[in-house]
């Protein structure tokens, strides 16, 4: 007797469970369709929206990086800066930010190269150079493969009302082809959608860092970036530590199109893995999700019917699961806010391995606290902080530490770098040749390859070895001929003064050297 009441009490919570489940189908439903799409009725002025600066961390070159940063270039906002972050002095991606600076000249843009070291993330130690010289109030870090509306900035700031401190977007993806395609589209739009919105909703802290809008001076008041360059869950304790300052999070009415050219389902298995780490070392409630899963639920309600009930369980769980599938098409709809790029046996297909293939990455997940992110390999800790395991394998990128120089384009002196007629070595100061100077083009530069510099600062051999140490082994890594065509022609933006150091013998007009030291925020002269 006793036994069966245990089994009675069991089976009357689990419905409750199963019943609040379902409610967030619901809820989210609504909800989405309330948030989503959703246009601003007053138009606000120009000149009443504040500034924005936009940091945008770089690596690496996809086919659709081009296209995907020159949405930023040709957004319907007044008054915004760019910043972009390359940790490589080699990347490939510096070319690509360059042509675009030269295309857009209007915009203010500027690139960083090289990094910063202040914690094991290698997403801020990327971004600190840009975050130290951001201008605005406020502020946009956004990832590189992020596809942005014309009309996306302007609704995140319209949000930033007096009590808002940091407006997000759920990330979403861009319409794409194939079953990886697919597949990415129907994650982010049913089971990562529905939770993201309904976690928002009830004011629980969920927030990706892929595209968020803050108030920088409420981030420097809590000690910037720097802070949480210690946690590979970044994102998670930056909001966070807003939510602790009594600040409101608000979702933009815009999903984050994720935009990236390679995809497929390997690359979504492993990033799912990864994510899955990282939540399970955040909060104890991550251990529950196989529970809130489609087919595992259903199972297990199936008993509770038939315990409370006497329902026939297989009807039961092939309505639990139809009922299941036909909510998330639903809610799919609702995010993607048009046309499917795929049919309806695409969708079920996608949906379908989905459910079924995500207890397999719980357990992958659950079995090794590791994660491999960017180009490092890391330990998870409970509560979110890591460290950095050694990998011998990979070669090491060259970085800033501590006070080193920092590499600068701007779109405001894109001239030719010209060898100067001296003693010194490749390693020691070069001309910037400020007079007469011809944007650069692709053209220009194969002309002139054999009498230009691939650099992208100028260091005097006046300074020390600390501050030049960073040039130098990004010229010994590319002292070959291939290193001349891979990199590109880049002079310096400063703000400050410049001071000529020695006559360029085919002009009158003196070429200057500069030498940027991002933490003091001042240019050290020769």
């Amino acid at each position: 007797m006793g036994y069966e009441i245990v089994i009675f009490i069991l089976a009357i919570l689990f419905f409750i469970y199963f019943v609040a489940i379902w409610s967030v189908h619901f809820i989210s439903i609504i909800y989405g369709k309330y948030k989503f799409h959703k246009k601003p009725r007053n138009k606000v002025e120009g000149e009443k929206l504040p500034g924005v600066s936009i940091i945008k961390p770089l690596m690496g070159v996809d086919d659709n990086l081009k296209e995907n940063l020159e949405t930023f270039f040709v957004m319907d906002y007044p008054t915004y800066e760019l910043l972009f972050c390359v940790q490589d002095v080699n990347d490939s991606a510096i070319n690509v930010v360059k042509n675009l600076i030269e295309q857009y000249p209007s915009i203010d843009a500027k690139l960083f190269c090289g990094g910063k070291t202040v914690g094991i993330n290698p997403k801020i130690n990327n971004m600190e150079q840009g975050y130290q010289v951001a201008k605005y109030e406020l502020m946009l870090i956004s990832d590189a493969g992020i596809r942005m509306n014309d009309d996306t900035l302007y609704d995140m700031v319209t949000l930033m009302t007096d009590k808002v401190g940091l407006v997000h977007q759920m990330p979403f993806s861009c319409d794409r082809q194939g079953f990886s395609g697919a597949l990415e589209k129907v994650y982010f739009g049913t089971s990562h959608c529905r939770m993201y919105l309904f976690i928002n909703l009830i004011g629980v802290n969920c927030v990706t860092g892929m595209s968020c809008l803050m108030r920088k001076t409420v981030l420097d008041s809590i000690g910037g970036l720097q802070k949480f360059s210690n946690y590979i869950a970044e994102d998670y304790y930056l909001a966070q530590a807003f939510l602790d300052n009594k600040w409101v999070i608000q979702l933009s009415h815009q999903p984050a199109m994720q935009n990236a050219a390679t995809y497929s389902i390997s690359t979504w298995k492993k990033r799912m893995i990864r994510w899955c780490k990282l939540r399970l070392k955040l909060n104890f409630a991550a251990w529950l999700e196989p529970m809130q899963e489609c087919f595992l639920l259903g199972l297990c309600s199936c008993w509770t019917v038939n315990v409370l009930f006497g329902w026939n369980s297989l009807v039961f769980f092939l309505f639990h699961v139809l009922a299941w599938l036909i909510s998330d098409y639903t809610l799919l709809k609702i995010t993607q806010n048009g046309k499917m790029p795929f049919n309806k046996l695409d969708y079920v297909l996608a949906w379908l391995y989905r459910e079924s293939i995500c207890y397999y990455l719980f357990l992958k997940a659950a079995s090794n606290p590791t994660v491999r992110w960017r180009e490092g390999k890391y330990r998870l800790k409970w509560g979110g902080t890591a460290e950095e395991i050694e990998d011998n394998s990979k070669p090491s990128i060259p970085r800033s530490q501590g006070t080193s120089s920092t590499l600068i384009l701007s779109n405001k002196s894109i001239n030719r770098i010209k060898k100067p007629i001296s003693s010194h070595k490749r390693t020691s100061s070069y001309s910037v040749n400020t007079k007469n100077s011809p944007s650069l083009n692709s053209n220009s530069y194969n002309s002139d390859a054999e009498n230009s510099v691939p650099l992208l600062a100028q260091i005097s051999p006046s300074q020390s070895t600390s501050q030049t140490s960073l040039l130098n082994t990004s010229m010994n890594i590319n002292r070959t001929n291939r290193a001349f065509h891979h990199q590109h022609h880049h002079s310096i933006s400063n703000p400050m003064t410049l001071n000529p150091v020695f006559q360029n013998p085919e002009s009158d007009h003196k070429p200057m050297s500069v030498l940027i030291d991002m933490n003091e925020q001042e240019t050290k002269l020769n």
